[in-house]
């Protein structure tokens, strides 16, 4: 009976969705982190499930052929930002694609669907394209200020700017602010104690000024303690992408790899040249501050934008003003309500475009799309999994899948954005 601190040897078979590698001990599935396909490794188990156990990996016997040395001291103490830095980056996008076919292939019973998912849109320069950080402070056991990410599955905090370091998936702009911030000395008041979490997001002062600036969440008392010469803390602030300038508050979302955005983008454009969509009506559910909306408005007839973030929705008609989009309508609500009260006002779009967060569609969202099947539909996700199963509803109710195109929006770690065309009628 295998249980905790045993320690065994496994050959990982694969890697799955969160970033561990599989192996499998007596048919008995074992995850262990920072493992690739191909290794053998001597693990730990440290935690026993019914069905499962996870490990830790002590040594290899056998190292895989797509290892590299990762090059970050934060990663090899711990931190759990980045899974991957340990596979070559040709890897890591053949995983992905790997990953994503399996749930796919699994959810929709589908063989053949294998065929239609592409190889992740790679990054040149897979480094320092995150605009936004969040980071955790704290302090360590003689009082120095930490900051950085907690180790994975747990809330032991690995340094990476206290020791004056930085991070590999970060802009230069977060990486200096978030060095800058512990360089200060302690506050005479309480209200000045660091946070026990701060966000940074780097982006441009204005449309018409291309200076660097940053938005963050850092208390008022705390900023006007911060070093003179570095870029402005501004909100909103200016993100530009696809050849549109976009502003956007600290607690609206906007994607997170700017460069890799715009590749989104110009997938939506090829899907949509795929379907023949012209003039004709486009919804774009969970708009955000106006992303595809925008750079699709002047496609289509009329556009609709709905989002539940006000912050959002204040920032999207900021920037149609900017665009000089006159085509396109705001709707603040959730998709479902607002997506309802448009088919019930006779609005009848020839696309819908989705790209909900994490946890996917809500059930009343996907049976409006259902009743009936539209003519297309492009679904932008951030997880396989939720994907999967929400593809697996729209296909069993009259959809067809006509194109997976994943994008390599989060490089060294085990995350992936997938567009996905499907026609309906």
């Amino acid at each position: 009976m295998l249980s905790e601190g045993e320690r065994l040897t496994l050959e990982i078979e694969k890697v799955v969705y969160g970033g561990d590698g599989l192996g499998r001990w007596r048919g008995l599935a074992v995850f262990v982190p920072r493992t690739a396909p191909g290794d053998v490794a001597r693990v730990e188990i440290v935690s026993r499930k019914k069905r499962f156990a996870r490990a830790r990996l002590l040594a290899l016997e056998t190292a895989a052929s797509c290892r590299t040395a990762p090059d970050c001291p934060a990663f090899q103490r711990g931190c759990g930002g980045c899974q991957w830095l340990h596979l070559e980056y040709s890897c890591q996008l053949r995983l992905k694609r790997e990953i994503l076919a399996e749930n796919l292939v699994h959810r929709l019973a589908n063989p053949e669907i294998v065929a239609l998912v592409s190889l992740p849109l790679p990054m040149a320069d897979p480094v320092h394209y995150r605009n936004k950080a969040t980071v955790r402070l704290g302090r360590d056991a003689d009082g120095r200020p930490l900051a950085g990410f907690y180790a994975r599955a747990s809330h032991r905090l690995v340094d990476v700017y206290g020791c004056g370091g930085s991070c590999r998936l970060q802009e230069a702009g977060n990486n200096d602010f978030l060095a800058a911030l512990l360089s200060l000395p302690a506050g005479r008041r309480s209200g000045e104690k660091l946070p026990a979490s701060v966000s940074v997001r780097s982006g441009l002062l204005a449309a018409d000024q291309p200076v660097p600036a940053l938005s963050s969440d850092l208390p008022a008392a705390i900023r006007r303690r911060l070093p003179s010469g570095r870029p402005p803390l501004v909100e909103p602030l200016t993100i530009s992408c696809a050849g549109l300038p976009f502003q956007v508050a600290h607690r609206s979302f906007f994607q997170a790899n700017t460069r890799q955005a715009a590749r989104l983008v110009a997938v939506v454009n090829q899907f949509l040249d795929q379907a023949a969509v012209a003039a004709g009506i486009l919804v774009d559910l969970f708009c955000g501050v106006g992303l595809f909306a925008l750079t699709q408005a002047g496609r289509f007839r009329r556009v609709y934008g709905v989002e539940a973030a006000a912050s959002a929705i204040d920032d999207a008609r900021r920037n149609q003003e900017i665009a000089g989009a006159a085509n396109v309508r705001w709707l603040q609500g959730r998709a479902e309500v607002e997506f309802a009260r448009l088919l019930a006002g006779g609005i009848k779009p020839d696309v819908v475009l989705l790209d909900p967060p994490r946890g996917g569609c809500q059930p009343e969202l996907l049976r409006q799309l259902l009743a009936p099947p539209l003519p297309w539909l492009i679904y932008v996700s951030c997880d396989p999994l939720t994907l999967a199963r929400d593809l697996g509803r729209l296909t069993a109710g009259g959809y067809r899948v006509a194109a997976v195109q994943p994008v390599d929006m989060f490089p060294h770690t085990y995350h992936l954005e997938t567009v996905v065309l499907l026609a309906g009628r």
